[in-house]
């Protein structure tokens, strides 16, 4: 009896869960059927009397004495309210159908496993899912070859492309998450940009071991410029450092760039778990955007960028660079092991300059 009990339970509550997702149309047609089947049990009636001349007249209504035609009448107006919802759904289910996924995958630190990407798309973006890898393969020494992943990663555009040839771009999805290091998750989000938009970035959580949405509240920290406004016009370089998670090294990026005037941008309270809110996330980057537009405005010709964040972080300050009207830029890899501590940087592609190339400082 139990188990029957628990079997009506658990149905009655899907029906609800279902009944209140229904939409709009099919809901109100549930709704008077509802009211008219409900109803039809229900017997009332006026009686109105008065007299014409000497001739008494009486008028009578009743409703309810044929509760059959009424509740024939509730369940027809139901049951199209339920047709109306099945083909909503089917229509949903063909736009499903259409709607491609891009799952972007940028791989390239050795030692780091996990579920693909593709495994941990919420439920909540509905497609086919198109995933596609882009593997920076570290050799012997843990390290990647900075040339061919240059390359790995140049050919992103041209595979989307290639795969999402004939289709409608409204059924066209993408989504990125990336292991890599900085330079390479930077140069992703250039190549892509955020012309054909994304529908999310993940990033890997390093204590809950997964791919995780960004869906953390905003704190409100935000970065502190410091020597932005301060920089004399037409300065020829300067070194830009932008410190998300860690304290960049101001010393190595002396080193690496040479003695050139230092803008930084250093992130309050910063962490390496302080990113995971995406409208802070996208309020970091405007700030390096317009840091970049103002540095620009001042002259500068080009820019030695140098960057601690976290993986999606890199990925979105990417894709907020712009091609067309920022300076020449190189953005240095990170290596505290090494002598220097940046022994390479990536030259991105800029106005007349189409693709991105190496700079190998030792």
């Amino acid at each position: 009896m139990r188990k029957i009990f628990i079997l009506i339970f658990h149905f009655a509550a899907r029906a609800i869960d279902y009944y209140f997702r229904l939409k709009n149309t099919p809901r109100y047609l549930a709704n008077i059927g509802l009211i008219l089947i409900g109803s039809s049990s229900i017997t009332f009636g006026a009686v109105a009397a008065f007299q014409f001349g000497n001739v008494p007249i009486t008028a009578s209504f009743t409703f309810g004495d044929a509760p059959s035609a009424q509740l024939v009448l509730g369940f027809c107006v139901l049951v199209i309210g339920i047709l109306f919802e099945i083909a909503s759904h089917l229509r949903d289910i063909q736009r499903e159908n259409r709607r491609r996924i891009a799952v972007i995958e940028l791989r390239g630190l050795r030692g780091v496993s996990g579920a693909p990407l593709a495994e941990a798309i919420p439920k909540s973006i509905r497609g086919t899912k198109d995933p596609l890898l882009i593997s920076l393969k570290p050799k012997d020494d843990g390290q990647i070859e900075p040339i061919a992943a240059i390359k790995e990663i140049s050919t992103v555009v041209s595979t989307l492309q290639q795969r999402e040839q004939g289709q409608n771009r409204a059924d066209i999805v993408r989504v990125f998450g990336g292991l890599a290091p900085v330079p390479f998750l930077f140069l992703t989000g250039v190549m892509l940009d955020n012309e054909q938009g994304l529908e999310a970035i993940l990033d890997w959580d390093r204590d809950l071991l997964k791919w995780r949405e960004l869906d953390g509240v905003d704190d409100l920290y935000r970065f502190v410029p410091s020597n932005v406004q301060e920089l004399p016009d037409k300065t020829d370089e300067v070194i830009l450092a932008v410190s998300a998670s860690f304290k960049v090294d101001i010393e190595g990026a002396l080193q690496a760039a040479g003695d050139l005037p230092l803008v930084e941008l250093d992130l309050e309270n910063r962490s390496t778990t302080s990113h995971w809110s995406e409208s802070k996330q996208i309020a970091l980057a405007a700030s390096l955007r317009n840091t970049v537009q103002i540095l620009k405005d001042k002259g500068v010709k080009k820019i030695h960028l140098f960057l601690a964040a976290p993986a999606s972080l890199s990925f979105r300050f990417g894709t907020q660079f712009d091609k067309r009207l920022s300076p020449p830029t190189i953005i240095y890899q990170y290596e505290p092991d090494h002598k220097p501590p940046f022994p390479w940087g990536i030259s991105l592609p800029v106005a007349g300059k189409e693709e991105a190339s190496i700079e190998i400082l030792s």
